[in-house]
């Protein structure tokens, strides 16, 4: 196995044994890597336009392919071994001969970078997946462009062709996977994915496709139902951590649909919120601490008795998923911003939709009120700051200045500046009544996902994707101090009421609290001490032989079987039953020596008095 790295190096790995076998040094980032079919080259593109081959036999470099303008984002070898395929940020796929390193055909139509290229089985198509939401089909003869594939509302990002050369599938930032045929018409679209998809690929058999996401799942789908075989990945991820108004509580939105309270001396899970549909984007409490609001994938709004768990209201309205919720400061109305491209404002005790602001051309993913209650703040994927006029719906201002998108957004205590956090890795600070960018604070080396205002207004802490939470000074701009202790992307950060406290939220499944110094103080499990939804993972590995544990989440007390199916349907396997209490990633072992190699369905059973719950997934034995 071979894999790249932005240190530089290209490293081969022995799979039967995961030892380390030999380091390909470069001087640039190496951003793609490719074994050819007869395993005897390797080719990798870097970061300075360039693709090498490598001889494995001789561990030497026996050619420098230069034409690129940009980055080499992908490289693809054809099926005989004799060509790679290089796509780039330079909005081209080029052809290359291995055996003279000449250039022989250059592809040139997308309008934005190049992720991914792929082969068909016969060497005569290569499929190209491009930021300008397309994927494109070439005919290698001709050089002609044969087909365009539109539908995906984001960045593409991977690209693969089935094994029989007849289906195209994609991964995209819009969070699903597509499936098309030759002439660019879209079979079936694979929802479910709750980040940006990164990677797809067809299992040998071409029967199931396999997508890796932002979401930190892999996910199996049938190609011919469209259905999702399995998921796998790790425990729920907090999206949004905030505080109650007395500092007594905390609560969390989740990727496992649920709303959280803690407490934030203990760590205890103190009560679970269920009724949404999608993952919870984003939560707040009400200024009384009586109700907690969370905004959710599922396109809705929910209210919260926060000492019952009753949900008191559902708002909708909006026609994508809402990434942001937010209350009034008097807590009359809640405010929501949404992949719509909208901010609606609801009445909080009728559910009426009293108002809709309209004017970004992205999706909006964060919403705040201005403490004086006469503002509201919104930040879009358009790289704006827009700033409402409550009284009147109308734009009071657009702030621009960021290059990526605007993730969130947040008021100073006394409502006279804006902070806002971006993909550009940056964190801007705007007054607010002269639309100016009176400060922008550097130091995070990748995107800024979260941002808060401390309760005095005379610092400002930020998450970013670089695992970092920061402490800035308002005065000065300085990076006050770094806070390491996440082991992944951190999604939320927020002050505690009396502003010695942060607590934030990230993909490592963790809730940090820390104190103002940096020091962290608790770090719980964002899945809580027990599973409210049977929840199966998976089954590892996958493929398999002999043998292989399927893996599960029991919201109580239950006896277990797991019964495996082959592809008539016919019951090829029952495990014995095992008892198993209320918890977090039980596993059984299903051992299929018996076996043919080919696909088959399995379900997870688990009694629970005189309810049987079922959870199904597939499994591949390969002999």
């Amino acid at each position: 196995m071979a894999s790249a790295s932005r240190d530089g190096t290209v490293r081969l790995w022995d799979v039967a044994t995961a030892s380390h076998i030999a380091t390909i040094g470069h001087t640039s980032g190496v951003l793609s890597v490719a074994f050819s079919p007869d395993g005897n080259i390797v080719a990798f593109g870097s970061d300075d336009g360039i693709v090498r081959l490598w001889d494995v036999a001789t561990e030497s470099n026996t050619a420098t392919l230069s034409g690129h303008g940009s980055w080499v984002n992908s490289v693809a070898f054809s099926p005989d071994s004799s060509t790679v395929a290089s796509g780039s940020s330079d909005g081209t796929v080029k052809l290359w001969d291995i055996a003279t390193g000449s250039n022989t055909a250059t592809f040139a139509g997308h309008s934005h970078s190049i992720s991914s290229v792929a082969f068909s089985p016969d060497g005569a198509t290569v499929a190209s997946a491009s930021y300008d939401a397309t994927v494109r089909l070439w005919d290698v003869a001709t050089g002609s462009n044969t087909a365009t594939l539109v539908g995906h509302r984001d960045r593409v990002n991977s690209v693969a062709l089935s094994p029989d050369g007849a289906t195209v599938a994609s991964a995209s930032s819009d969070g699903t996977v597509r499936l098309w045929n030759l002439t660019g018409s879209n079979i079936t679209t694979l929802p479910g994915h709750t980040g940006r998809v990164n990677a797809v690929t067809f299992l040998p058999d071409g029967a199931a496709v396999a997508s890796a996401s932002d979401d930190r799942t892999v996910r199996l789908w049938d190609v011919a139902t469209g259905s999702l075989a399995s998921t796998f990945g790790p425990g729920i991820i907090p999206l949004e951590v905030v505080y109650s108004p007395d500092g007594r509580m905390l609560a969390s939105g989740s990727d496992d649909h649920t709303v959280r309270l803690w407490d934030p001396v203990t760590g205890s899970n103190t009560a679970t919120f269920s009724g949404h549909a999608g993952s919870v984007n984003s939560v707040a409490f009400s200024p009384d601490g009586a109700a907690v609001a969370s905004a959710s994938y599922d396109r809705t709004v929910r209210l919260w008795d926060a000492a019952t768990g009753s949900n008191t209201a559902t708002f909708s309205g909006h026609t994508e998923s809402v990434n942001s919720v937010t209350f009034s400061p008097d807590g009359a109305a809640v405010a929501s911003a949404s992949g719509d491209h909208t901010v609606r404002l609801w009445d909080a005790a009728t559910g009426s939709n009293t108002a809709t602001f309209s004017g970004h051309t992205g999706s909006v993913n964060s919403v705040a009120f201005s403490p004086d209650g006469s503002i509201v703040a919104s930040a879009s994927d358009d790289k704006t700051v827009r700033l409402w006029d409550v009284a009147t719906g109308e734009g009071a201002a657009t702030l621009s200045g960021h290059t990526g998108r605007v993730n969130s957004v947040a008021f100073s205590p006394d409502s006279s500046t804006v902070a806002s956090a971006s993909d550009d890795g940056t964190v801007r600070l705007w007054d607010v009544a002269t639309g100016a960018n009176t400060a922008t604070l550097l130091g995070h080396i990748f995107w800024v996902n979260s941002v808060a205002f401390s309760p005095d207004g005379a610092a400002v802490a930020s998450a970013s994707d670089d695992g970092t939470v920061r402490l800035w000074d308002v005065a000065t701009g300085a990076n006050a101090a770094t806070f390491l202790g996440h082991a992944w992307w951190v999604n939320s950060v927020a002050f505690s009421p009396d502003g010695n406290m942060l607590v934030s939220g990230a993909w490592d499944c963790f809730i940090n609290l820390w104190d103002i110094s940096g020091i962290i103080t608790h770090a719980f499990d964002a899945e809580g001490e027990v599973p409210v939804a049977f929840r199966l993972h998976g089954n590892y590995p996958n493929p398999f032989n002999p043998s292989t544990r399927v893996v599960f989440d029991l919201p109580s007390a239950a006896e277990v079987t797991v019964h495996v199916f082959d592809m008539l349907g016919k019951n090829v396997i029952v495990t014995s039953p095992v008892s198993l209490s209320g918890g977090w990633d039980h596993s059984l072992e299903v051992n299929a020596s018996s076996l043919p190699s080919g696909a088959y369905v399995y379900q997870v059973r688990a009694q629970t008095g005189s309810d049987m719950l079922i959870q199904s997934g597939r499994m591949i034995l390969v002999k």
